[in-house]
């Protein structure tokens, strides 16, 4: 699934992210800066609490959850400027090294 999923993101010409919006309007827009930041922590989030689900306390699950949506934001970046899915797929595989570790 990551692998069509990153695949989707490198080579479709209306894909955005919102790490790429959020670069581009933060320091033009507030408003969109302001959503932006609503749409991440929305999904810090969900990350948080299927952590919590998972038996990490609270704290470690946020700590994870800002770290899992940092690496996905970094993987999308590369491999959008490389036009190569290896970033996703390094991001997923070490997402899944660092939650059993």
């Amino acid at each position: 699934m990551i692998e069509e999923l990153a695949t989707y993101i490198i080579h479709e010409e209306s894909y955005l992210s919102v790490t790429l919006l959020s670069l581009e309007v933060s320091s033009i827009s507030e408003m969109l800066r302001k959503a932006c930041e609503q749409e991440y922590n929305s999904w810090i989030n969900v990350f948080t609490k299927k952590l919590i689900q998972g038996g990490f306390t609270a704290e470690k699950a946020q700590k994870l959850a800002v770290l899992i949506q940092s690496m996905i934001d970094g993987a999308v970046t590369l491999s959008v400027t490389k036009k190569d899915t290896a970033p996703l797929q390094i991001a997923a595989d070490s997402i899944s090294l660092l939650l059993i570790s």
